[in-house]
């Protein structure tokens, strides 16, 4: 998957994250974690990219 690709499917998620959460599906405190986890994940692909 390229770069773009991936993030572009990260930054879905977080619609997703937020959709959920404005629905009452989803409660803030998990919304939150989810999204801490998904930026920890892009960092981490970021770091990843870098060092390639």
């Amino acid at each position: 998957m390229r770069k773009e690709e991936a993030f572009r499917a990260l930054a879905t998620m977080e619609r997703c994250i937020d959709m959920a959460q404005a629905k009452g599906v989803l409660h803030r405190n998990n919304a939150a974690r989810r999204k801490r986890e998904l930026y920890a994940l892009a960092a981490r692909a970021m770091r990843n990219d870098a060092k390639a």
